[in-house]
């Protein structure tokens, strides 16, 4: 448990420190956005539970709400399976990150 606390909290300090207006830094910004969906997704379908991760998130809002999505998906029992649901899950958190900063960016 003690590496995936640290994990969540690079991953949620990095997501919440990463933005700004210009491009590479809204690719990055998205690209850690999906890592750290991919690592809650994972530690979802190890059965970890819900409550000690929101604990170790507590102050970051979009890493609680990417928690809560998380376990609203089902966990899956096969290794192929579980994979496909942490791919999924990362690749879902990226194309909505980047759909939003695509909104938000400003027109030259």
């Amino acid at each position: 448990m003690k590496i995936s606390k640290i994990l969540l909290l690079s991953c949620a300090f990095f997501c919440s420190s990463a933005y700004s207006n210009d491009q590479g830094s809204a690719d990055e910004f998205c690209k850690s956005i999906s890592e750290m969906a991919r690592v809650i997704m994972e530690k979802r379908q190890q059965g970890f539970d819900v409550i000690k991760i929101i604990k170790i998130v507590e102050g970051d809002e979009l890493a609680k709400q990417i928690v809560l999505d998380a376990y609203e998906e089902r966990m899956n029992y096969t290794e192929s399976m579980k994979l496909d649901s942490i791919n999924r899950f990362a690749n879902l958190w990226a194309v909505a990150c980047i759909r939003e900063q695509s909104k938000n960016k400003k027109p030259l």
